[in-house]
């Protein structure tokens, strides 16, 4: 017989859990140990990525110091500053020279606009009907300036599809030898190379040089409304501002502007406004005072307004040109911006603004009329802020270096006591304490060019930062040796490159990389550890648990049987 307090007796669901729970105890602080261990591996990854951002932005600004950045140039800049407001805005590119520049300006550049009659409503039906060109004539034209031996005459084509018309005004052909093949290219008058067609006869445009001998002795398309008459191979180099250069006078054909009888002064607007234009030749309307207005978009002597009746006589009954295509009433000329520098060199521009072809390394626009003067000076800013730039990387990097290779007390290490340590979770570790030490030792090196003491910079022994001790000493020599400063500069950089970019240099074969690479392997196989011991645990759980419960079942099974032979078998006895 089993009585209830047994071997075994009664147990509730929450005991056999209990005893089970028991029995995983140890198995499951296992897998904790794991988990923290996986935790702990997950602290250095982070640890390791921080650190391979820190050194990436140093070494970005090292190997920009070194010169081996092509995008950048460690140099100084030019400031300029304009004396007379008003007159002139400008800035300063590197190839500007240093000195000042006197500049009048006689003139600004101005569109040309003109103006119709005067209506007494803008949308009543004005009853006139016809064709009118605008921005050009109804044909276009080539008129030959200057003709070579490689160049015989000019003519006008169609448009290619896929292309605009070149807009009016003056363009050149220019020829140039590459080894001992003769090249051509067509340019404007500003000497921009223009897209034209390929000579070889391929599809698509091309402003580069083309091969002559594609074109010589035959009429070439450029495939923009302008043929050119090649003759045979060229008799010397030609470009733009030569003597001799091929040039011609193309006028651009007009935007065709159909008018009917129910149209109405605002419908010609809308109309001229939503025509297209060849580059330059755009005219914009307006309406002022129930007159027409037409200004050219662009301003210069090039671009005046011009235009031509074809059918109907629209445009002199508008009153905005006469029947030669002479304007009526004109508001302002087309007129070029004119300036003098140091007060002999006279210039002329079709525009006022973004003027880079004025004074070689300076842009200039033109605000009004006047004289001022320019002064242009070395700005030596942009390097001193790249030296700080680079100073307060290489301190952010070998702060946190610091940090995680430190092993720092925490409790008292005076003689005779048991101190206690915290250790950052690179300490000890060889391939990081090695680079903190070679990272010191290059910035404190000295060079061929010296070292960075020359320049006022060192390392605080107490806070084992790097500082700019003496500001007036590096501006001094930034100033009186930009060169050498520069050269020094590189150097340092160049070496401190070295021992960082085998480091951060590769996303896959970088030192940090592969560390992190290992490091992502080791929480793989600890996490895939923990699951299997886990699974593992909850399994034998599982097992005990079924057991625990056989048991109880068994139990119960028992005192039901006793149960039954007190009732039932036990009677049979006192029958």
């Amino acid at each position: 017989m089993v009585s209830a307090t047994g071997d075994f007796g009664y147990l509730s669901t929450s005991a056999i859990e209990s005893l089970v729970a028991a029995s995983m105890q140890y198995r499951q602080r296992l897998v904790t140990r794991i988990k923290d261990d996986v935790s702990q591996l997950q602290v250095l990854k982070g640890i390791l990525t921080d650190l391979t951002a820190k050194l990436s932005s140093l070494n970005g600004v090292a190997k920009q110091l070194a010169g081996f950045d092509s995008t950048y140039t460690f140099g100084s800049a030019q400031k300029v500053e304009p004396g007379t407001s008003g007159v002139i805005t400008a800035s300063a590119s590197s190839a500007a020279s240093a000195g000042d520049y006197s500049i009048e300006v006689t003139s600004l550049a101005k569109a040309h606009t003109i103006i119709g009659r005067r209506y007494g409503q803008v949308d009543q039906a004005l009853g006139l009907s016809g064709t009118f060109y605008l921005g050009g004539k109804a044909a276009s034209e080539a008129a030959a300036t200057v003709i070579n031996s490689g160049v015989t005459g000019f003519g006008t084509g169609e448009v290619a599809g896929g292309q605009t018309q070149l807009g009016s005004g003056d363009y050149y052909v220019e020829f140039r030898q590459s080894g001992e093949n003769w090249q051509f290219r067509l340019v404007d008058a500003g000497g921009t190379p223009v897209s034209i067609g390929k000579a070889d006869g391929t599809e698509g445009a091309t402003a580069a040089w083309q091969p002559f001998a594609d074109v010589a002795g035959s009429t070439f398309d450029t495939g923009r409304g302008l043929t050119i008459t090649f003759g045979a191979e060229p008799d010397g180099a030609r470009f733009i501002g030569d003597a001799g250069t091929a040039r011609v006078a193309y006028s651009a054909q007009g935007a065709a502007i159909s008018v009917v009888a129910t149209d109405s002064l605002a419908d010609i607007k809308a109309a001229i406004n939503a025509a297209s234009y060849a580059p330059g030749n755009t005219i914009t309307a307006s309406i002022v005072d129930n007159q027409l207005v037409l200004t050219a978009a662009e301003t210069g002597a090039a671009h005046a307004i011009a235009g031509e009746d074809t059918i109907g006589s629209v445009l002199q009954d508008l009153e905005l040109m006469d029947a030669a295509g002479n304007a009526l009433h004109q508001v302002q000329a087309a007129s070029d911006a004119c300036l003098t520098i140091n007060g002999s060199i006279v210039v002329t521009r079709s525009r006022n603004s973004s003027l880079t072809d004025v004074i070689s390394g300076l842009t200039l626009s033109l605000v009004g009329e006047g004289t001022t003067t320019l002064k242009v000076s070395t700005d030596l800013s942009a390097a001193q802020n790249k030296v700080s730039d680079f100073v307060s990387k290489f301190n952010d990097a070998m702060t946190y270096l610091r940090a995680k290779t430190a092993l720092t007390p925490s409790t008292s290490t005076a003689y005779g006591s048991n101190p206690t340590y915290t250790r950052g979770a690179l300490a000890g570790d060889s391939t990081f304490t090695m680079l903190k030490s070679r990272l010191y030792q290059t910035i404190t090196a000295r060079y061929e060019g010296g070292s960075l003491q020359d320049l006022g910079m060192a390392v605080n022994g107490s806070t084992m930062s790097l500082e700019v001790q003496d500001s007036s000493k590096l501006a001094s020599a930034l100033a009186t040796d930009f060169e050498g400063t520069a050269a020094l500069l590189a150097e340092v950089a160049a070496a401190l490159y070295g021992v960082v970019e085998p480091y951060v240099g590769s996303t896959t074969d970088g030192i940090l990389a592969r560390r992190s690479t290992s490091v992502e392997g080791e929480m793989k196989a600890y996490n895939k550890r923990a699951a299997e011991m886990s699974a593992s645990i909850e399994r034998e759980a599982q097992r005990m648990r079924e057991q625990y419960y056989r048991l109880q079942q068994q139990y119960v099974a028992a005192l039901q049987r006793q149960q039954e032979w007190l009732l039932f078998g036990g009677s049979t006895l006192w029958g």
